[in-house]
């Protein structure tokens, strides 16, 4: 794809290494830490201002990096995604999609990502984004330059999630409620580039979605309210096949939210959002049934 003088402009401005910065460290809970910890009374590892919790093989990111890993430089930036596949760091900046260096540099690997919202399988050369006029974009990356394919639009969902395997998008629903759409590839493995949109399936009400690493499962939060005030929150996992799920914790406080399940799926991270804490409970064993 030819690219233009000032998209080359961005790529120069943005690749130069710079002095590393003092980088953020992530929480690492000792394994004796977290084996105390239980649904019923989860472990509080770290207080912030605003809690996502992120795993990575390093350990529990209580919030996302932000401009410890060089975003600082760019005007305009959306937050860090963390993507497994490739053990990296990635975000859009200036209109780029760019992976953080450890040394403080962003490199550029596609064009045309605007959106604040991002997910990355670099192994598969996808990402996903939440563009500005309410739309998700699928975006496939490689030497040959980046392709773009709107999957959603009309701001019906937001907050996309790849599956692990890149084969499956996890989002979140104008209407409180969990969407999943299977991506259509032809058999050399590329996305559909047709406007055909993914089929999305109703995953139940919810908010947060997220991908256990198995791919199988999802963990989302479902509130309780009485029409004008949230009274309670629960932590639901959702079998992506059958939709069977389970109730496996409830709060009486609109607390437990935005789950991050851990890359060896035993443990979920989630943002207590009054307190201003991130807390870990253990994966449970689910017997799902019907929502």
């Amino acid at each position: 794809m030819a690219r233009s003088k000032s998209f080359q402009s961005c790529i120069l401005s943005l690749a130069v290494s710079v002095a590393a910065p003092a980088l953020a460290q992530p929480l690492r809970p000792t394994l004796v830490d977290l084996e105390r910890a239980t649904l019923q009374r989860p472990l509080r590892v770290g207080r912030v201002e605003s809690p996502q919790p992120a795993w990575t093989a390093e350990g529990l990111w209580p919030s996302h990096p932000g401009t410890t890993l060089g975003l600082g430089r760019a005007a305009v930036h959306g937050r860090p995604a963390f993507d497994p596949s490739s053990s990296a760091w990635y975000a859009s900046a200036e209109g780029l999609l760019v992976r953080l260096e450890p040394d403080g540099a962003l490199r550029v690997v596609a064009d045309r990502v605007r959106g604040h919202d991002v997910d990355v399988r670099a192994a598969a050369g996808l990402a996903v984004s939440y563009e500005p006029e309410g739309t998700i974009v699928l975006h496939r990356f490689g030497p040959a330059g980046t392709t773009h394919h709107t999957l959603a639009s009309d701001h019906r969902f937001f907050a996309p999630r790849l599956s692990p395997d890149a084969s499956q998008l996890l989002v979140s629903g104008a209407d409180g409620r969990a969407w999943i759409g299977d991506l259509e590839r032809p058999a050399d493995g590329a996305p559909a580039a047709d406007g055909r949109r993914p089929t999305w399936r109703d995953l139940g009400p919810g908010i947060d979605p997220a991908w256990h690493p198995d791919g199988r499962r999802v963990v989302l939060a479902r509130v309780e309210d009485d029409g004008h005030v949230t009274l309670a929150s629960n932590l639901v996992v959702v079998d992506v096949r059958s939709g069977a799920a389970q109730v496996v914790a409830r709060t009486e406080a609109p607390a437990l939210q935005r789950p991050a399940v851990s890359p060896d799926g035993r443990w979920i991270a989630l943002a207590d959002l009054p307190g201003g804490d991130v807390v870990v409970v253990p994966f449970p064993a689910v017997e799902g049934r019907r929502p």
